[in-house]
């Protein structure tokens, strides 16, 4: 799945990971190492080192939630999600990957449709912004010495 993926969306400098026995073999290494590159694993019971996949699981159970509440289309669904400007960064999953909006049922100018290249600074500001209030209750470690 992940060839399929790399070759439509090119190879990614970094894959974070679980340490699911299937992602840590000997095979999963030999793959990343072919296909260059760093593969990053995060424990599989400590849900805050895996924050990013943590968030997206949970908007996928919404959208697949209230898609079968609604009778909607999941299909539909996602699609609409990515169309949508996310809080704060003020473009859209879908603009930040393929520097454009996709076409949809909603109405939409072509303008819009048209490629725009993404600014990646402001996404940088938002998350330097989210570790400083993450660290704020955090105290610096005194430093250790090593003794002979």
């Amino acid at each position: 799945m992940l060839k399929r993926s790399f070759a439509t969306h090119g190879i990614p400098e970094t894959v974070r990971t679980v340490n699911g026995p299937q992602l840590v073999s000997e095979e999963f290494q030999e793959f990343a190492c072919e296909w260059k590159f760093n593969h990053v694993t995060s424990s599989l019971y400590y849900a805050q080192s895996n924050g990013k996949a943590e968030s997206a699981v949970k908007i996928a159970k919404s959208l697949l939630q209230k898609a079968k509440r609604d009778g909607r289309d999941i299909w539909f669904c996602l699609l609409e999600w990515r169309n949508v400007p996310t809080q704060g960064l003020d473009s859209s999953p879908c603009q930040r990957l393929m520097s454009r909006r996709t076409r949809s049922l909603l109405p939409v100018s072509n303008f819009l449709l048209k490629p725009k290249v993404i600014d990646f600074c402001v996404m940088d500001k938002k998350y330097k912004r989210m570790q400083c209030f993450y660290d704020r209750p955090s105290k610096p470690l005194r430093e250790l010495f090593l003794v002979n």
